[in-house]
């Protein structure tokens, strides 16, 4: 393999790790959206008009951590569109674009704080009310990233077939230069160091065919 050969293979490899963990961040802040929605419906019933000062407060506590984790959710979307940019024609970063300015137009981090604001002064049923606005916007993000995985998995199947018309290319190309090296070792003598090199030449590619014919029964 020549050095050109290994640069292009490197370049390749670094690509096809970073589409990987793009494709598990999307999983992953589908799983995150979908978790935070479940806990914060799980607080706002814990959420009554009856419940003490220190009740009160600890409620508050737990609904101002889940605002900082609904912040983190916020950067990262917006993390994960700027590095679908890179494969843009690729991935469909129209849909992740959308999905986190929504996300941060709607502000949730904002609105989970003005929860916990309220709830440490007792006023829960308005605290639930925005509570129940946070789990929709949350249940909408996660919709909308639900979208981006389908976009993404559509496209990585087209990717699949524009590959597999590559190999079949390869194949007849490969096909051809065995019938071509065949044709020209005929006239050789069989002691030649032509014929030895035109041998070998046979080999590389019969186990070429060989690793062609493979991939393309994966």
């Amino acid at each position: 393999m020549s050095e050109e050969q290994f640069r292009k293979n490197l370049e390749r490899t670094v690509e096809l790790l970073k589409r990987i963990h793009i494709e598990q961040k999307v999983d992953e802040l589908i799983k995150r959206a979908e978790e935070l929605k479940e806990r914060q419906d799980a607080l706002s019933q814990k959420a009554k008009d009856d419940a003490s000062r220190e009740e009160a407060s600890r409620l508050g506590k737990e609904q101002s951590d889940m605002a900082k984790q609904a912040e983190t959710l916020e950067k990262d979307a917006a993390e994960l569109g700027k590095k679908m940019e890179e494969f843009a024609k690729e991935m469909p970063l129209g849909e992740m674009t959308e999905a986190s300015k929504s996300l941060q137009q709607k502000d949730v981090p904002q609105q989970m704080q003005q929860s916990a604001s309220k709830m440490r002064s007792g006023e829960m049923k308005a605290a639930q009310k925005d509570q129940k606005q946070s789990s929709q916007d949350l249940s909408e993000f996660g919709e909308q990233m639900q979208g981006v995985q389908d976009a993404l998995r559509e496209k990585q199947m087209q990717q699949v077939v524009n590959e597999m018309r590559r190999q079949i290319q390869n194949l007849v190309d490969l096909s051809q230069n065995q019938e071509s090296i065949k044709d020209e070792t005929s006239a050789m003598e069989p002691n030649s160091q032509r014929f030895r090199d035109a041998a070998r030449r046979q080999q590389e590619t019969r186990e070429l065919l060989a690793r062609l014919h493979a991939v393309s029964r994966v």
